[in-house]
């Protein structure tokens, strides 16, 4: 079982929301999302949820792409593996990442900013979908003994990959986070879902080091406030 080490967004300065729709069927594929949405504002910064390698070569809907970089409908994005074997797909950053195909990095380490990049931006006529990391954890189905393999090859197989729900792990770790509260909020088609909110707290708070996502404050390219994540875009 994979276990998160650092919440994936940035806190303290904005509002962050996201609720379990791991499960909820998309209308335009009529496969389930498989990952969680997390919403805030454009330009927060992203960081890495656990230690691992950025993969150098990878397979993201059917084309082996970097491991960093951008691809439609993924947009920017990146995909790390930890040592136990689990991807962690990290998509729709605003501008390209901050770390490189074969890169170390840490917990708690800056790899980008939200944005809505890809698909995302496209949500259909007329529309965009919220500003949202589309956070995604995969296991591959057969091998279990650990990711060392992985660091040699760096490429495998969509068929035999599945999907594992980050969202009781994202829910753990938010609620450790000052101005964290969990409830129930409306999904799509106006489904009642478990969902997580964590609002700004005082700039004086943050800047005491008492909040562990604080870090230097970005106004972000954009101000308007995200609703919570996940109703449009997310691929």
């Amino acid at each position: 079982m994979f276990r998160l080490q650092f919440f994936p967004v940035q806190t303290g300065h904005h509002r962050v929301s996201f609720y379990d729709q791991f499960r909820i069927i998309r209308e335009a594929s009529n496969l389930g999302h498989g990952a969680i949405d997390i919403g805030s504002r454009e330009g927060t910064r992203i960081y890495a949820a656990t230690d691992g390698q950025v993969v150098n070569r990878c397979v993201i809907g059917g084309d082996t792409v970097d491991g960093a970089g951008y691809r439609e409908p993924s947009g920017n994005y990146v995909v790390i593996v930890d040592e136990q074997g689990y991807f962690y797909y990290y998509f729709h950053l605003y501008e390209s990442p901050n770390v490189t195909p074969g890169q170390r990095v840490k917990s708690g380490q800056w790899i980008g900013l939200m944005g809505n990049s890809g698909l995302a931006r496209r949500a259909g006529p007329g529309r965009t979908a919220p500003i949202h990391l589309h956070f995604q954890v995969v296991r591959h189905l057969h091998d279990r003994s650990g990711s060392r393999r992985w660091y040699e090859t760096l490429e495998f197989p969509i068929a035999n990959l599945y999907n594992r729900d980050p969202f009781p792990e994202l829910k753990r770790l938010a609620l450790e986070l000052p101005g964290s509260s969990s409830g129930m909020g409306r999904g799509p088609g106006g489904v009642r879902l478990d969902s997580v909110i964590i609002r700004p707290v005082p700039a004086a708070t943050a800047s005491e080091g008492v909040h562990p996502h604080a870090g230097d404050r970005l106004p972000g390219p954009g101000s308007a406030e995200a609703p919570v994540a996940g109703e449009e875009g997310g691929t």
